[in-house]
């Protein structure tokens, strides 16, 4: 009767796959690489989905930061180039 193979990786014995179903040890970097880019394509897509843009988003961050900066509720229009000092109301608050 035989006895199971106890050993660890750790102590130089594998527990793991024969060796026919194992990558080839040079594919194993490129599948490492291969999952790597696709966990940060996935977070990449995800933040930029949870961000809702629209368009003046980044309008209104500007004001939010001018508003901070200067600590002033802002009452007229100080960005754009032909609305320039006319009075500015968020419609979209």
């Amino acid at each position: 009767m035989t006895t199971p193979n106890t050993g660890s990786f750790l102590n130089g014995q594998d527990q793991g796959l024969p060796a026919e179903y194992r990558p080839a040890p040079w594919l194993q970097p490129l599948l490492a690489f291969a999952a790597t880019f696709t966990a940060v394509l996935a977070i990449v897509n995800h933040s930029r989905n949870s961000v809702p843009f629209e368009s003046d988003t980044l309008w209104h961050v500007a004001a939010g930061e001018w508003m901070l900066d200067h600590g002033q509720i802002l009452t007229w229009d100080i960005f754009s180039y032909t609305a320039a000092g006319k009075p500015w109301l968020c419609k979209s608050g």
